[in-house]
């Protein structure tokens, strides 16, 4: 898959680095809206120097883009009764 925004947790304006919440990878949760899932499979900067994640989210089959602020990493349900 072809990066959305190539942005690898590293500002390439020459200010630094620039670490993001999530990885690229990593099974995330949007909690601001009924807890939908997916992958994170890219991170994209903002110009005020925040971060949006591209979310691969289940059922949908489109990225979703959310601020960092709406998503936390995601509870495994494997055996829960």
């Amino acid at each position: 898959m072809t990066c959305v925004c190539g942005y690898n947790r590293v500002n390439e304006s020459g200010k630094g680095f620039s670490m993001s919440k999530f990885a690229i990878g990593e099974q995330v949760e949007n909690v601001a809206n009924d807890h939908e899932s997916g992958a994170v499979v890219d991170v994209c900067p903002t110009v005020d120097g925040s971060s949006r994640y591209a979310v691969d989210t289940e059922g949908y089959g489109a990225l979703q883009f959310f601020a960092g602020e709406k998503l936390t990493f995601a509870v495994s349900r494997r055996g829960a009764t």
